[in-house]
């Protein structure tokens, strides 16, 4: 008998794992000490650390399924293409980033400069996967 399983649920509880380890490292005391607690409460730092990282999780699902199925398709019961998914998944992402740097947890480094010099270096490496025909040239 095969058994199906809940992808979501499981990413929930690799989550709450996660967290109740970051908060046993933070009041330095051994995880299996937290075992027996029902929940453990989070701070918003904390809370939205583990956004930041879920929201990172999404873009890598919606861009693998892009990889795996193509840009311009979409799920049977959905019309949401997956270049639409990994859009509104980078929204999603940029939402949680404006939070934490209003709420001074990271700072705002979002500048021109910045983003250019990253396009560039991107691009270098481009050329150089292109150079050794590991990427086509287009």
């Amino acid at each position: 008998m095969l058994f199906k399983i809940n992808l979501n649920n499981m990413y929930r509880h690799l989550l709450a794992v996660y967290s109740s380890v970051l908060y046993a490292r933070k009041r330095r005391c051994h995880i299996a000490d937290l075992l027996f607690v029902e929940a453990v409460t989070m701070n918003k730092t904390e809370h939205l650390l583990t956004c930041l990282i879920e929201e990172c999780s999404e873009i890598q699902k919606a861009a693998a399924k892009a990889l795996r199925f193509g840009l311009d398709d979409h799920a049977p019961d959905d019309s949401t293409t997956n270049s639409e998914s990994i859009s509104r998944e980078a929204i999603d992402l940029i939402a949680i980033i404006e939070m934490l740097e209003e709420r001074n947890i990271i700072p705002s480094l979002r500048t021109s400069e910045l983003i250019q010099l990253k396009k560039d270096k991107v691009i270098r490496y481009m050329k150089y996967a292109q150079e050794r025909g590991t990427l086509d040239a287009d």
